[in-house]
């Protein structure tokens, strides 16, 4: 199948029988003096449309200095909205694009590219702003820091960057008070196996509540898979000792899922035997039906606030506004 021309202002131009500064001048809205007739007008027109002329988007932005378009991009693999974290986040990034009448880019995970191509690509003129999650350790977040680009963080507190991030240490500490609540004394908490420092704060708010509380906390970390259960925390739930732990708190609800399944598999009963508590309040479906107690974090909000932020800033420099901490609440379900 022949490929289909591309329609150039100079092509136009030539059958039109004018200037390609004339042509521009009609059909891209340049500033220019040039004083175009009715005639020659309606000619350039119907010539243009003739020949299915198309006018080139990035080229108009650059001269506009704005695209419209904001760019999202994850450092933690392909990006699918079948994800129900992700899927949260992107809705709450379509309500601010819509608010602000934004366009949604999103990038995937350029496999087998450089940081410096990913940079040169996020930097190339396409967005206006970006929002970004990915962890600390990508190497591409020093490179934003210094962008000349709008960037705004989420989940994750990155130096330098505007950052939208829970409260993910007073998560832990109501996580804690409820199963202390409870009647629970040792306490697992699930520590991912990526470098997530909201994981850790929230481990902090659950120790520092325990210390007061005089409960003990054993973290152990999950397998080399995501989410799933290591050798360590198998040996634990499976021990008959009176003095295993009898509650888990999971850094995340699909976290939590896994320990679901790991528990029904091996017929350790929820939560009579083994209680649950997640952190996200996720739209997503359970093992045996069941409903989780999680803290539910406003993710939506903070996608849709990280557009609000973009968008609003029209200086050249976007200030560094600091660290945005959103709060969480407990919700319980039957696995507590």
């Amino acid at each position: 199948m022949a490929q289909r021309k591309i329609v150039t202002l100079r092509s136009v131009a030539e059958r039109a029988g004018t200037s390609i500064q004339t042509v521009s001048t009609v059909l891209n809205d340049s500033r220019s003096n040039t004083v175009v007739s009715a005639e020659t007008r309606a000619r350039i027109l119907t010539v243009a449309h003739e020949m299915q002329y198309r006018r080139n988007a990035l080229a108009r932005s650059l001269r506009r200095g704005y695209t419209n378009i904001i760019g999202f991009y994850s450092g933690f693999g392909t990006v699918s909205q079948s994800n129900p974290f992700l899927a949260e986040v992107f809705g709450g990034i379509q309500v601010g694009c819509d608010e602000h009448r934004k366009d949604l880019l999103i990038h995937g995970t350029f496999r087998g590219n450089s940081v410096d191509d990913i940079y040169d690509e996020l930097t190339s003129g396409k967005i206006d702003g970006l929002v970004l999650f990915t962890p600390l350790n990508d190497n591409l977040v020093r490179r934003l820091e210094a962008a000349p680009l709008h960037v705004v963080a989420i989940a994750e507190t990155v130096p330098g960057i505007t950052s939208i991030v829970m409260d993910d240490i007073d998560g832990g500490r109501q996580a804690l008070r409820h199963l202390r609540d409870l009647g629970h004394t040792h306490i697992l908490y699930r520590v991912p196996n990526a470098p997530f420092a909201s994981a850790q704060r929230r481990l902090e708010g659950v120790q520092a509540e325990a210390e007061t509380a005089k409960i003990k906390i054993t973290p152990t970390r999950e397998g080399n898979d995501n989410f799933h259960i290591s050798e360590d925390e198998k040996t634990l739930l499976l021990s008959q000792s009176p003095k295993r732990p009898t509650a888990a708190i999971c850094w995340c609800d699909a976290s939590a899922e896994a320990l679901l399944q790991f528990l029904d598999a091996n017929a350790i009963s929820v939560p009579d035997q083994m209680a649950v508590v997640g952190f996200d309040g996720l739209n997503m479906p359970f093992t045996n039906g069941a409903k989780l107690t999680t803290l539910v974090a406003p993710w939506a909000k903070a996608g849709q606030q990280a557009v609000s932020i973009l968008a609003s800033d029209a200086s050249d420099e976007m200030e560094n506004i600091g660290v945005i901490t959103l709060p969480v609440c407990l919700r319980r379900g039957n696995t507590t």
